[in-house]
This record gives structure tokens, C-alpha cells and sequence, in this order.
């Protein structure tokens, strides 16, 4: 027979309650449980049927609490039972305390900048998981122009050009906007192209680091999809798994495609730079001309007195830079000393 524990409640004393509301440790779910809660304690006949303010708490810490949660929770069982003093409350009130996510309003605001309706979700679907994320927004949530301005960047580019088609649609009351943008969708949506479109079925988040509740979303995998991510990418706020942020060369946070274009700028830039020096290796070993056959001083000097040139004799000379070959191997001439006028007014200073 197993043993109960410390903290487990003498229920035989009180009265048998079994409809109490489960929690299942998601903290988006929360909200709707402690609403559950508050409601019955609230509710005289419920209370009645569960028992006093000490079988109200226990029933929450077993009942509805999951492991996880009750480990948090023990500490306040273990303070009200040495002090013996049980106010249901109060209890509700710590665990609002411990277990309401703070961040809700910021990732939902986060969630209504960045959703997208997939080019096979009815406008319908989307409209009524952006009026949910702008709820969950409360005081972040856009109101009015910048409300109808969000949801015009969430729509299909179909939707989005019926509407600058339609002169009449309003765009400074959001109920009167959404119920003309459902009648075009009415029509666009009983076409066979909406049926035949590729896509995703579910509305996607374009944000690469965004996390949010995956219940929110369930997109399909599409090559026209850059910016759409699979279901994995997207994890819930509630799994145990831990996802870690990723990061650049540099440490920050990952910039999108700025870095990847930063890499491939940065290996072209490199490749174009081997190329080149590679080019330059080949064009010093082909530019070189050989050198002109042997050939004594005196010959050199006769060459040049007579006009040629002094490596091969050719007539009429010609520049350095012009010559088929390179300056002789053995005891080359020295730059502009080998021009006829020189070598002349040479022989006269003689």
C-alpha cells in the first residue's frame, strides 16, 4: 500500500469533491484555470460541497496542481499548516503570484507584429487568432489606424490588393474594417484558386527567434515560404525542453540574413582575391621575354653605333620597352646607356 505524503490532506473529514479543474503546468493555460478557481470559490454550493477554507487549499495542491507546480507550492502549505490558519484567498493569490507569466503581454505583442496568414487560411480563422493576441496584448495591444495597419501586413497579397481596389473600406474604425475585409475574403476564398494555392494552411511568425504558444500555430513546410518555419522551430512555452538563442560570430543576437550575407560577401571577396593573385603569379611567368644570344662588348657597341638594336641587331632601333627580349644576361647595359646619341658623344670625348 503506498505511503501518503507529508503534505497529503486527511480528505476522509470532509466532504468528497471531484470536479475540480486540472491544470497542466503551460503558462499560457494559467489564466483559464485560476478564472476556474476563483469561480469556485466563489460558488457557495461548491464551497459547500468541498468543505472549509483548509480542504479548499489541500484540494488545489492535489487536485489541480501538477508535480512540477506543487514542489513551489509545498513551502506554503508547510507555513499555513504550523501556523493553522487557511484562507482559500489568499492561497489563490500566491498562486497567482507564482505562476502568472509576466512576459504574456510583451510575447503577444511580439506575436501580433510578426503574424502571417498562410495563402490557405481563411481570413476568418486569422482574424479571430488576432483578436485573441490582442486581447492577451491588453495594454500593448494597437488600437484603431495601427490596429487596422497590423492586420493589413498579416493579410495574403490577394487580400491586400482588393483592398487598395476598394475605395470605400474604412480605415479608421477596426470592427467596420475587419467586416468589409470578410466580405472580399468571402469572395476571393469560394474561388478554385484559393483551393488549388500552395502554402501553408495556418497562419506563420516571420520573426526567426520568435517563441510563442504552439497552440497558436500549426504551419506546413513550403518552398515558397522563406520566412515560414516548421512546428519545431516554434516550441512550446510549456515543454520542459530548454531553446537556446542563437548567436553570431560577434556574440549578439543572430541578425536574420544580415550575417549570411555578410559571410558570402565575405567569401567572394576572398575567392576574387586568390584569383587575382593567381593571375598575376601567371601573368610575371608569361610576361617574361627571353634573354638575346650571347654577344660580345664590341659587337653590343657597333650595333648600337650603327642604329640597331643592340640585342639582335635589328634595323632601325628601338625603346627598351619595345623589344622582343630582356636585357643581356651576362654584363647587361645599363639603363639609357644604351642609345646611339650616348654612345656617340662617348667615342667624341674620347
Amino acid at each position: 500500500m503506498p505511503q501518503k505524503s507529508a503534505l497529503s490532506c486527511d480528505t476522509s473529514t470532509h466532504k468528497h469533491f471531484d470536479r475540480w479543474p486540472r491544470w497542466s503546468g503551460n503558462p499560457s493555460e494559467f489564466s483559464t484555470f485560476l478564472l476556474s478557481v476563483e469561480g469556485f470559490s466563489e460558488d457557495e454550493r461548491i464551497r459547500a460541497s468541498i468543505g472549509d477554507e483548509k480542504a479548499f487549499c489541500y484540494g488545489i495542491f492535489t487536485y489541480c496542481l501538477p508535480s512540477d507546480a506543487q514542489k513551489r507550492v509545498a513551502p506554503i502549505i508547510k507555513d499555513n499548516k504550523k501556523s493553522n490558519e487557511w484562507d482559500a484567498t489568499l492561497f489563490i493569490q500566491h498562486l497567482e503570484e507564482l505562476f502568472t507569466d509576466r512576459d504574456e503581454a510583451s510575447k503577444a505583442q511580439l506575436a501580433l507584429n510578426t503574424i502571417r496568414q498562410g495563402p490557405r487560411r481563411p481570413f476568418a480563422k486569422v482574424r479571430a487568432v488576432f483578436g485573441q493576441l490582442c486581447s492577451e496584448a491588453d495594454n500593448l495591444a494597437p488600437t484603431n489606424a495601427s490596429k487596422i495597419s497590423l492586420i493589413k501586413s498579416a493579410l495574403v497579397p490577394s487580400l491586400r490588393k482588393g483592398i487598395v481596389y476598394r475605395s470605400n473600406i474604412s480605415m479608421t474604425s477596426y470592427d467596420l474594417f475587419v467586416m468589409e475585409i470578410q466580405d472580399l475574403a468571402n469572395e476571393l476564398e469560394s474561388l478554385p484558386d484559393f483551393r488549388l494555392v500552395r502554402g501553408s494552411a495556418s497562419e506563420f511568425y516571420v520573426h526567426k527567434n520568435f517563441t510563442y504558444n504552439q497552440q497558436h500555430v500549426t504551419p506546413l513546410r513550403d518552398s515558397n515560404q522563406a520566412s515560414e518555419f516548421s512546428s519545431g522551430s516554434l516550441p512550446n512555452m510549456g515543454s520542459s525542453q530548454t531553446s537556446y538563442t542563437k548567436l553570431d560570430q560577434d556574440g549578439d543576437l543572430e541578425m536574420g540574413d544580415i550575417n549570411v550575407l555578410k559571410s558570402q560577401v565575405q567569401s567572394l571577396v576572398a575567392a576574387l582575391s586568390n584569383c587575382n593573385i593567381n593571375n598575376n603569379l601567371n601573368n610575371r611567368k608569361i610576361e617574361h621575354p627571353p634573354y638575346p644570344p650571347k654577344c660580345s662588348q664590341s659587337e653590343r657597341n657597333h650595333r648600337v653605333a650603327r642604329g640597331c638594336c643592340e640585342g639582335y641587331g635589328k634595323n632601325p632601333s628601338h625603346c627598351w620597352s619595345d623589344c622582343s627580349s630582356r636585357n643581356f644576361k651576362i654584363n647587361p647595359t645599363a639603363r639609357g646607356q644604351g642609345g646611339r646619341d650616348r654612345y656617340l658623344s662617348t667615342l667624341l670625348c674620347l
